[in-house]
This record gives C-alpha cells, sequence and structure tokens, in this order.
C-alpha cells in the first residue's frame, strides 16, 4: 500500500516542505508498521494546516470548531 499516491503529490511535498523528508522517516521508523498509514495522514494534515495558517496551525482549527 502506497502511502502516497500519485494521485496526491502534493501529499508528500506538505509533508517534505514543513518536516523533511528525513523527519518523517525518523516518525515512522519509531513505530510499527500497522500505525505508519494513521501516521502519515496525521503528517499531512499537521502539514496543511501549518501551511494554511503558520500561527495556530491545527489549534486554529479546533478554536474554531469549539466555538
Amino acid at each position: 500500500m502506497s502511502y502516497f499516491p500519485a494521485e496526491e503529490p502534493q501529499k508528500f511535498a506538505n509533508i517534505h516542505k514543513i518536516f523533511g523528508a528525513s523527519n518523517m522517516a525518523k516518525v515512522l521508523n519509531d513505530l510499527e508498521p500497522h500505525q505508519w498509514e494513521d501516521a502519515v495522514n496525521s503528517l499531512a494534515y499537521e502539514a496543511e494546516a501549518r501551511l494554511k495558517n503558520l500561527v495556530y496551525p491545527c489549534v486554529g482549527v479546533i478554536s474554531m470548531l469549539q466555538r
């Protein structure tokens, strides 16, 4: 299973831009293989949030949803 499908090229690009490929690899190496998909999806979500709002990435989304 590919965690970075060809139809979603921005997923890897965002993670690479925010965290770097080596940091992503370090995160995944610390996890069990069955946890990788969730970790990649979480990194992708956080990276996208940071690109949209550098000051309050996911916290801004959570705050907005709580209101």
